[in-house]
C-alpha cells in the first residue's frame, strides 16, 4: 500500500514562499545586470536549490510492504521494520528526528532500531491499519 504525504497550508505557504525568495533575487540580479557571470552562476544555483525543494514536495510518499514501512523525500529514503516499532503517537508534530512529512499533526514512530519517525501520510487511519495488521503489539497513543 503507497500512500502520499498529507500536505497543510502551513507547508504550501514555506515551500512556495522559500521558491518565491529564490526568484527575486534572480530578478534582482538580472535588472541590475542583465545576462551576465554572475547572473548565470546564480541562477543555476538558485534554480537546483527550488528544484530539489519541488522534488521533495511533489515525491513524499510512504509504503508498507514486506513487513516493512519504506519512505521516501527527494532523496531521502529508507525503510523501518514494522516488527521494530514499539510506539505510535497520532496527531504529533515532532521537533526532533527523521522529519518525512509535509503537513504538521503527523504520526511520530518509535522503534528499537531506528531514531523517532515522523511522517503524515494522507490515508493515516488505513496507513496505521496496515501496519497493525502486521504488528498488533504496536502502542498506539492520541
Amino acid at each position: 500500500m503507497k500512500v502520499p504525504s498529507r500536505r497543510d497550508n502551513f507547508f504550501r505557504f514555506l515551500i512556495f514562499g522559500s521558491i518565491t525568495l529564490i526568484i527575486i533575487p534572480l530578478i534582482v540580479i538580472y535588472s541590475n545586470e542583465g545576462f551576465s557571470n554572475s547572473f548565470f552562476i546564480a541562477s543555476v544555483l538558485l534554480m537546483l536549490i527550488a528544484g530539489f525543494i519541488l522534488w521533495m514536495w511533489h515525491s513524499t510518499f510512504y509504503e508498507v510492504k514486506e513487513n516493512k514501512i519504506f519512505y521516501q523525500s527527494g532523496p531521502i529514503k529508507g525503510k523501518l521494520p514494522i516488527e521494530n516499532i514499539q510506539t505510535i503517537q497520532l496527531n504529533k508534530t515532532a521537533l526532533v528526528g527523521l522529519k518525512i512529512g509535509m503537513a504538521r499533526k503527523g504520526m511520530i514512530i518509535q522503534s528499537t532500531s531506528h531514531n523517532d519517525l515522523y511522517i503524515t501520510p494522507s490515508k493515516a487511519n488505513i496507513f496505521l491499519k496496515e501496519i497493525l495488521k502486521i504488528n498488533p503489539n504496536i502502542q498506539v497513543t492520541i
